[in-house]
């Protein structure tokens, strides 16, 4: 259709995180030949449960830990123990 992804991607960031599926269909972009084109036509939408952010370390699934080592120790001495224990 002459589309680009940039193209789609920047008018799904125009409008917003909190657009709805529908809103999101309706958008339109301009084709290579100058053709309103709607977005709905050249995305597929699905609604899906999942989290909102995957942490990964070498693409394997990490969790994160945020605190504070105990007191007198190292962020890397309290990290080496839990590893330890782990």
């Amino acid at each position: 259709m002459g589309v680009t992804v940039a193209d789609v991607r920047e008018a799904m960031r125009k409008a917003g995180p909190s657009a709805s599926i529908d809103e999101l269909k309706t958008l339109t972009v301009t084709s290579a030949s100058g053709v309103k084109i709607p977005v709905g036509s050249v995305v597929a939408f699905q609604q899906v449960i999942g989290p909102s952010v995957v942490y990964r370390v070498n693409l394997y699934p990490s969790v994160r830990i945020t605190g504070f080592p105990p007191k007198g120790k190292t962020a890397a001495e309290a990290a080496a123990r839990w590893m330890e224990a782990g």
